[in-house]
């Protein structure tokens, strides 16, 4: 199995980051992704665009504890604690 994880810390493209890989994300819980899944979910919120891939989660996070987090971090945390449904459309 390939670490996307660490492939992504030294700056090199995802090998497993296929379109393949991204549409099995479809309708999951964030919470339930594998490192290697997080690390292609990721991938693909950042660079999805140039492969045509849009990927979007929705939470399930009350929207006025959303708005109260300060930081990334605390945003993380609070989504975390929730279920999120991912979405993938693709070009």
């Amino acid at each position: 199995m390939v670490d996307m994880a660490k492939q992504r810390q030294f700056g090199v493209k995802p090998v497993a980051a296929t379109q393949v890989s991204i549409e099995a994300l479809q309708g999951r819980d964030i919470a339930t992704l594998n490192a290697d899944e997080k690390a292609t979910f990721d991938f693909f919120v950042t660079q999805g665009r140039k492969y045509g891939v849009a990927v979007s989660f929705v939470s399930e996070a009350p929207q006025e504890e959303i708005e109260r987090a300060k930081s990334r971090q605390e945003y993380d945390e609070i989504v975390a604690r929730y279920p999120s449904r991912i979405t993938v459309t693709s070009k």
